[in-house]
């Protein structure tokens, strides 16, 4: 990978490759190219002039724009941009790119000017959970009961993205509901607002999680228990997990039981269930909350549980759902979920639906250990 680092007596920042850079291209190169490649295979491309400069602490290559567009230019991106040598029109010597801590604490959120220097009271409490939900009936009161249940109703809180069923008014009186403005669908939005929810509650908490609807977090021990023990900092579920609904020999699923009961399939979930989810600190999430611009760790024994492919009527309603809806036009740039998914007729959307199930159906189980369906 290669490192964006602040050079604070320059007021720049250097890029440090980790491949080393061969002296003809450096000298044969009119510029720094920053690559990304959309959801249509197209190469979309930001080219940013640079100098190779000398200094006591080494050989730098130093791009002469400021830090905040050359940060401005990666973070939409982050995680799956990469930035190289522009020679003759052609891009080389790629690296994925990624951000300095040092760089980060420098790009210092300003809400946090006003109390940098004060003592702020102590926090009324240890851990809060919020998710975001939009029509999601049956399992968003699932979601309530599983982690009202670990870290207490009144710790819980719900952004309402102007759902039009009564699943919100169903929610115990202690969970704080949030009533968001109805807009189309924007996943850079939603990380934005979700970091601006975070930043509220860790005011008053010391830990804050943010987590799907139609994920659970598992562990072995207490919930509430094991999140307060952490050091501080910013974690990832260790594993990511799916339940898989198998249709031909178990029934739909009731939402007043529990999944260990019901489902016997679990294989091993994307690298995408690998997200930042438990914080201490403020996290500043790309796109579908993936990833974050700052450091995280694996939390030991910490178990992701997607429950997308969990129940075949769930997962069309889900596709309908998705189907159904409208989206910016960056975000039909950026994902193509909802503009696949619009296409398709209910016939076309119930197909889709089986064959999703019955290719992770396929997939070889995961070995869970003994103690995990007895927790969810």
């Amino acid at each position: 990978m290669a490192l964006i680092e602040l050079k604070t007596d320059i007021d720049r920042v250097v890029v440090i490759f980790d491949t080393p850079v061969p002296e003809d291209l450096i000298s044969e190169s009119t510029a720094l190219v920053v690559e990304h490649i959309n959801s249509d295979g197209i190469g979309v491309y930001g080219v940013v002039k640079f100098q190779h400069l000398n200094f006591e602490d080494g050989n730098f290559i130093v791009p002469t724009a400021y830090p905040e567009k050359i940060m401005a230019m990666i973070m939409p991106i982050y995680g799956l941009g990469k930035i190289g040598f522009l020679r003759n029109g052609v891009a080389e010597c790629l690296e994925v790119v990624r951000f300095s801590p040092n760089l980060l604490r420098a790009a210092f959120d300003p809400l946090m000017l006003n109390t940098k220097r004060t003592q702020l009271p102590k926090k009324p409490g240890k851990v809060a959970v919020f998710t975001q939900t939009y029509n999601e009936g049956e399992m968003l009161l699932y979601w309530e009961r599983y982690y009202g249940e670990r870290v207490g109703y009144e710790n819980l809180f719900v952004l309402n993205n102007s759902s039009e069923d009564d699943s919100c008014r169903q929610l115990n009186p202690k969970t704080s509901v949030i009533n968001m403005p109805k807009a189309p669908v924007d996943h850079d939005h939603f990380a934005q607002a979700h970091g601006y929810i975070q930043r509220f509650l860790l005011l008053k908490y010391d830990w804050v999680i943010k987590v799907d609807t139609d994920e659970l977090l598992v562990f072995e021990g207490d919930l509430l228990e094991t999140v307060s023990a952490l050091e501080p900092g910013t974690y990832t579920p260790e594993q990511g997990i799916e339940v898989i609904h198998d249709i031909e020999k178990e029934p739909r699923f009731d939402f007043s039981g529990k999944i260990g009961t019901q489902r016997k399939h679990y294989v091993l979930g994307t690298e995408f269930l690998i997200r930042p989810i438990i914080s201490s600190v403020p996290t500043t999430w790309t796109s579908g909350n993936h990833l974050s611009h700052e450091t995280c760790k694996p939390l030991q024994g910490c178990y992701s549980l997607h429950l997308k492919y969990f129940d075949q009527d769930f997962l069309l309603s889900k596709n309908k759902k998705w189907s159904q809806m409208v989206q910016t036009e960056h975000e039909t740039t950026t994902c193509r979920q909802i503009s696949d998914l619009q296409a398709l007729g209910l016939q076309e959307l119930f197909d889709l639906s089986c064959k999703e199930i019955n290719d992770r159906l396929a997939d070889a189980p995961y070995p869970i250990p003994p103690w995990f369906t007895s927790v969810v």
